[in-house]
């Protein structure tokens, strides 16, 4: 499997990067341009290899690309879903892609420092990435041959203009190319960070229902030992990649949340093993995004991409705080990127942030669950249902951040430690299936699941737009009385600034042609022309109860 996948993502690369020149004797060429950087996943399906016209890339867009015809090539289950977060994002870039790369199978090969090549040499289908973050230069290459001590590299190089800006197609013959490895610049600055290579163990282990034929797992601890529905206050604990090693199962947590990614560019490298461990002790288990302001749709992404299989068996969460966050301050940013979330999954997420900062009219009007963080001090302190606090946080369907200097047996090391003020079926009830045990959860207003969103926007020519978001009917323009009458059914309208608003459409659009698929449909219109479709009516002031503002699949 694994030779199916690099050597098909290799001989796309080589293709496209040797197309129209002189190897190929002139026709359609792949370009260099950043602006038009997307052109190239035109022909990211399997039945469709060959170039039908010019089109441009980026280093990463053309890596991105090919690793992800790779996949599509070896798990037919992909071919027909392009949309599936297992493939390789559109918003990939050098500064993600080992991320990216990460939590699809892809794992880092041994390099030391001083060695010319990565140990035992490389192999075609290797990514070769420069990364700037760890002392790179932002670029990427993939190896395209089966020379271990000099391969040649496929790669988009630069414009025609010798900058980022080009004209569709190959204009000098080496926008894009082969090159090889002793002969690379970067390779003579010793500017390359990384060597990764897919493996299909750990594709099978991250993607287990991918990897046996399916395209998405929807399953969840079975109901049984373990699943007992247990009543509150509940004691739990977060985690992340500074608890390498750390058995969760001997903590005695009634809940476990773990840091899956931050910004656009991190997945913890401990993600699958912390939340394998904490699933299979049949506790509710979350997982965290830390903000860091690099893109809200980047972000969301990143996010929904890192946790991959797992996205149906656990809860989500935003972590909200001011260190390496270039959005601190931006309440909007954060509404965006947390409706964001529930446009893409139709759960609720929790919101964490310190008591002192925390943004509640966020929390509000998203419909999140508040995660804050309020410490008495710094002195250890075990599993406490009653921490030392004013009690101002001790509100049904909260959970209280209370020490980050935490001691329970079974861990050395300071912990985290949180209670949730709610039962166990409260929050198996923010996972996006139902709970397991066969039902039982308590539906209360605070903790309710809906899987509609009422936004509000204020257009760029001074009007007031109301738009219910759902899995089935995508996004749905209202007039000022029905956006009154659902407000008052779903207890919450979160107002967001137009190009956000204009994101979210988008994802809605997205998130209901993925159901159209899932359920057998045909969808009749993309995500792009639905989402014009949907704006030019919001403009022209036209509502869902106008006739030309739908286009139904027949």
């Amino acid at each position: 499997m694994s030779t199916t996948v690099a050597q098909e993502a290799a001989a796309r690369a080589a293709y496209w990067a040797t197309a129209g020149t002189a190897v190929t004797g002139g026709g359609p060429s792949v370009g260099y341009s950043q602006p038009s950087r997307e052109g190239i996943r035109g022909y990211m399906y399997v039945n469709t290899p060959v170039l039908q016209g010019d089109v441009d890339a980026d280093c990463s867009s053309l890596v991105a690309a090919a690793c992800n015809l790779g996949l599509m090539a070896a798990y037919p289950a992909l071919r027909t879903a392009t949309d599936s977060p297992v493939l390789l994002p559109a918003t990939a870039w050098t500064g993600s892609l080992r991320g990216d790369l990460e939590v699809r199978g892809w794992a880092e090969v041994s390099w030391p420092d001083d060695a010319y090549t990565p140990a035992g040499g490389f192999r075609k289908g290797d990514v070769v990435l420069s990364a700037a973050a760890e002392g790179g230069v932002g670029h990427v290459a993939i190896v395209v041959d089966d020379n271990g001590a000099d391969p040649a590299l496929a790669e988009a190089w630069i414009a025609e203009t010798g900058d980022i800006h080009g004209a569709p197609g190959d204009q000098t013959g080496t926008e894009t190319r082969t090159v090889q490895y002793s002969q690379h610049p970067y390779t003579r600055q010793g500017a390359w960070t990384s060597c990764h290579r897919f493996s299909p163990a750990l594709f099978a282990q991250q993607h287990p229902n991918v990897a046996a034929g399916g395209s998405r797992a929807v399953s969840k601890p079975a109901g049984g030992e373990g699943c007992t529905g247990k009543k509150g206050p509940l004691l739990g604990v977060d985690i992340s990649n500074h608890q390498a090693g750390i058995n969760v199962a001997g903590l005695g947590a009634d809940f476990i949340i773990v840091m899956a990614s931050q910004g656009n560019w991190f997945t913890n490298p401990l993600l699958h093993e912390q939340v394998e461990g904490a699933l299979a002790t049949g506790r509710p288990t979350g997982v965290y995004h830390y903000v860091d302001g690099s893109g809200v749709q980047e972000e969301v992404s990143h996010f929904l991409a890192a946790i991959g299989e797992y996205q149906d068996r656990v809860f989500l969460a935003v972590d909200w705080e001011a260190g390496q966050n270039d959005a601190w301050g931006d309440d909007e940013y954060l509404r965006a990127l947390v409706m964001g979330l529930r446009a893409r999954t139709g759960g609720r997420v929790l919101l964490y942030a310190s008591s002192g900062v925390y943004p509640h009219d966020v929390a509000a009007a998203t419909d999140s669950v508040r995660w804050i963080a309020q410490y008495a001090s710094d002195d250890p302190v075990g599993w406490d249902a009653s921490p030392w606090t004013d009690g101002t946080w001790a509100t049904a369907g909260t959970v209280h951040q209370y020490t980050g200097t935490g001691r329970v047996p079974g861990y050395g090391g300071n912990l985290d430690l949180n209670v949730f003020h709610g039962d166990e079926n409260d929050l198996w009830a923010l996972v996006a299936a139902p709970a397991p045990g066969g039902g039982g959860a308590t539906t209360t207003t605070n903790n309710r699941r809906s899987d509609m969103l009422l936004i509000e926007t204020t257009t760029p020519w001074g009007a007031t737009a109301w738009t219910l978001i759902t899995p089935v009917s995508g996004a749905v323009a209202l007039d000022p009385q029905q956006a009154q009458a659902y407000n008052a059914a779903t207890g919450y309208c979160g107002r967001v600034p137009w190009d956000h608003y204009e994101l979210l459409v988008r994802e809605a659009w997205m998130r209901r042609n993925e159901l159209v698929k899932a359920l057998g449909g045909e969808v009749r219109e993309s995500v792009d022309a639905a989402t014009r479709r949907f704006l030019d009516a919001v403009k022209a002031g036209r509502t869902d109860s106008d006739s030309d503002n739908r286009k139904e699949d027949k």
